[in-house]
């Protein structure tokens, strides 16, 4: 069974002094799309930038 998510597209849409917000689109195996919302502080790197994160799909 798959159960990888597809991702779709990223976007920063905060940058302070400490922290940043992405938005992040991507595909779920049953095919409903999914944004989640990430915390991240400044010096984090993508792979291991999550501080906290807010899922919607739908």
């Amino acid at each position: 069974m798959n159960l990888t998510e597809t991702q779709i597209d990223t976007e920063l849409v905060y940058e302070g002094n400490f922290i940043q917000v992405y938005k992040d689109h991507a595909t779920l195996p049953d095919g409903k799309i999914c944004t989640t919302l990430t915390l991240a502080p400044i010096r984090a790197q993508s792979a291991t930038r999550s501080l906290s994160r807010v899922a919607a799909c739908m």
